[in-house]
């Protein structure tokens, strides 16, 4: 041991195993539960009304369907995000802003790029459901 070289190791060298990816879905906020929520179900759910996966969505039905789903899975108060922390968070993971006459829109893609987004952003694997993947 005393001959070792270990100049190249260091302790915040960490595998990035899927051990550490589940852990990392686990531990998700409630922005990054609701986004791979809809990832997985392939929609967005707004008041019991389900909102189609579409590559263009409005800021309001995005964050409509954030309160929404919070509400469905009682997420209280304290444990939510503002419509301008979600719309930050969505421009992190790279979801582009589309500007409009009215309002604005996120670029999300098709599912499967949103998902290698999120996945990269986040570092996580997403297991999709049978019934959607």
């Amino acid at each position: 041991m005393l001959n070792r070289d270990i100049s190249s190791f260091h302790t915040g060298n960490i595998p990035d195993t899927d051990g550490l990816k589940a852990q990392r879905l686990h531990s998700l906020n409630s922005m990054g539960k609701w986004i791979v929520d809809s990832l997985n179900a392939g929609y967005f759910a707004i008041d019991n009304t389900v909102c189609e996966w579409v590559s263009l969505a409005t800021a309001k039905d995005l964050f409509s369907s954030y309160v929404f789903w919070c509400d469905n899975q009682r997420i209280g108060e304290h444990n939510r995000f503002t419509q301008t922390t979600l719309g930050k968070y969505l421009g992190d993971i790279g979801f582009e802003v589309k500007k409009g006459n009215a309002c604005n829109h996120r670029q999300l893609g098709s599912i499967e790029d949103a998902i290698r987004k999120f996945e990269a952003f986040e570092r996580v694997k997403i297991q999709l459901s049978t019934e959607n993947g």
